[in-house]
């Protein structure tokens, strides 16, 4: 069965008008540059780089947000480096230390989501491509601003820098003060804090972005506003003429998604996003 799957999504950002989204919604610092509508490089693969992207509209964790994107840590495992971050500040749109700082070092207050490339022992990291969750502009893993981590970026797996582009979810919720990161639909690391209260000084009002940074080695590093289609069928399903097949919409967006629509390539098309079962049939068997 061959699946063609096509999804329209509107993001819109904590309430921010349509209008203003259409516009180059993004400030853009150092060697970072934009590839496409949604997408942006950090970092080339260079040396001594540095780059950060901010989005210009505040938003207040007085309010929980889900943001999805896609990464990209580039190509060089060994030889690759530093890093990249998710970094929420109230006082600008600047950019942090490069190299080992990963353009977050030095920015306070501040909460940062590290994806750190390179093994800096005198950061105790490990030896493995790692995730954590620092504040105030900190990278060190021993000391008390790291609130979660490091652990590794994708679950069962030392390198990240592995071409490939992975999910990242960043998940705020204003009520419980949860925070949570997810890479690839696994829960990689969480904290439990007040952010506007023991970070930003009572002030809610936040800009979000990322920012990246090489040294001695480097990475073309990158990150785009997700809007990846995919689907998935039950576990156990099986797939022969005749056999009705469950399959529901496992999509991945930055915004929310507004229209489905799934042409199962025999004539079907559906515009629902809810699970549903087809009957396979000789002309549309599975491929």
């Amino acid at each position: 069965m061959k699946s063609i799957i096509r999804l329209i999504s509107f993001l819109l950002i904590a309430g921010v008008p349509a209008q203003a989204q259409i516009q180059q919604p993004y400030i853009l610092n150092g060697s970072a540059s934009q590839q496409s509508c949604n997408c942006y490089v950090l970092t080339p693969d260079q040396l001594q780089s540095s780059g950060s992207v901010w989005n210009k509209n505040k938003i207040s964790l007085l309010n929980s947000f889900d943001y999805t994107f896609e990464i990209n840590l580039g190509c060089k495992d060994q030889t690759g480096a530093d890093g990249i971050g998710f970094i929420l500040q109230t006082k600008g749109t600047n950019l942090g230390a490069n190299g080992q700082g990963i353009g977050f070092k030095g920015i306070t207050p501040s909460v940062g989501i590290i994806i750190d490339t390179w093994h800096n022992a005198d950061e105790n990291d490990p030896a493995f491509d790692h995730l954590s969750i620092q504040i105030n502009g900190e990278t060190n893993h021993a000391l008390p601003e790291n609130l979660a981590g490091p652990v590794q970026v994708a679950a069962g797996h030392d390198n990240i820098e592995d071409c490939q582009w992975h999910l990242f979810r960043i998940r705020w919720n204003a009520t419980t003060h949860q925070l949570e990161v997810w890479v690839d639909h696994d829960l990689r690391a969480s904290a439990t804090i007040d952010l506007v209260a023991d970070v930003f000084g009572n002030d809610p009002m936040v800009f979000w972005g990322f920012a990246g940074a090489t040294a001695g080695a480097s990475n073309l590093q990158q990150f785009c506003a997700a809007l990846r289609p995919e689907f998935e069928f039950d576990g156990g399903q099986i797939f022969c003429d005749g056999t009705p097949v469950t399959f529901r919409d496992n999509s991945s967006s930055f915004g929310t998604i507004q229209r489905w629509y799934w042409d199962l390539g025999d004539g079907t098309k559906l515009t629902s996003k809810l699970p549903r079962r087809i009957l396979i049939r000789r002309q549309g068997s599975m491929k």
